[in-house]
């Protein structure tokens, strides 16, 4: 409950919830500290809470030199999400998760996808600030989306190029008046069955919940988890 409580106030939270979500930082659970430190990561990037991001950097910072691993990693990602981590420890910190999945993947382990899904959504808040917020804000539908045409024409109207087709079948129809971001669109409308789309002269097959949305400079690109992994290693050369 006090991880929920943490998340939360991370993504909603305002200055004058600080205190506490610091107060959760500090907590001994290491599942309530973990939620705390990644929730201070987000209320960083908000606004109103601008004059407190040297000092939550710093904190998370702390933290990455924790001896438990996990509590390090998702330090390492809330500094990374701030902009506190240069191109190069942004590349070293992909090179080591991809490294994991590969000996997962001969292990027959399974890594959860919305863990990557933070790592990538970390990187991209990071490297494509403003494809991301664009991607990430709240628009309001004042025509139905019943068709790829229809994705296409609101992905340019906000300024954004969808930069790899869309599945052929369209999954799902969302109607006018509704609010939503458009990331949330894409995985509302793509989230009804599995879909392809051209990589080269390959055509990957993708499950609903193994893509990632990664946006660009010049727009946004859906591809498979590993794929954007990578495609942000590249990157980041």
């Amino acid at each position: 409950m006090r991880a929920q409580l943490a998340t939360l106030m991370g993504r909603l939270g305002s200055l004058k919830q600080l205190p506490l979500l610091l107060q959760l930082y500090e907590d001994h659970a290491l599942p309530v500290r973990a939620a705390a430190a990644t929730a201070l990561s987000y209320a960083g990037l908000r606004p109103d809470l601008a004059s407190e991001r040297e000092r939550i950097v710093g904190l998370l910072r702390e933290l990455e030199a924790s001896p438990n691993e996990y509590l390090s990693r998702m330090a390492s990602l809330g500094v990374l999400r701030l902009g506190g981590k240069d191109r190069r420890s942004q590349r070293d910190l992909i090179g080591e998760i991809r490294e994991d999945l590969r000996w997962a993947t001969i292990q027959g382990r399974g890594v959860a996808d919305s863990y990557l899904l933070d790592i990538l959504e970390a990187v991209s808040i990071a490297n494509a600030p403003t494809s991301y917020q664009k991607l990430s804000a709240p628009i309001h539908l004042t025509t139905r989306v019943s068709s790829i045409a229809d994705v296409r024409r609101l992905t340019q109207d906000i300024g954004l190029r969808l930069e790899i087709e869309l599945p052929a079948r369209f999954g799902g129809v969302v109607d006018r008046g509704f609010q939503i971001t458009l990331g949330e669109l894409l995985r509302r409308v793509c989230s009804r069955a599995s879909w392809g789309f051209r990589v080269s002269d390959e055509i990957l097959e993708v499950k609903p919940s193994q893509f990632a949305i990664v946006p660009t400079k010049e727009g946004i690109c859906l591809m498979g988890i590993a794929s954007a992994l990578d495609h942000w290693f590249n990157e980041l050369r």
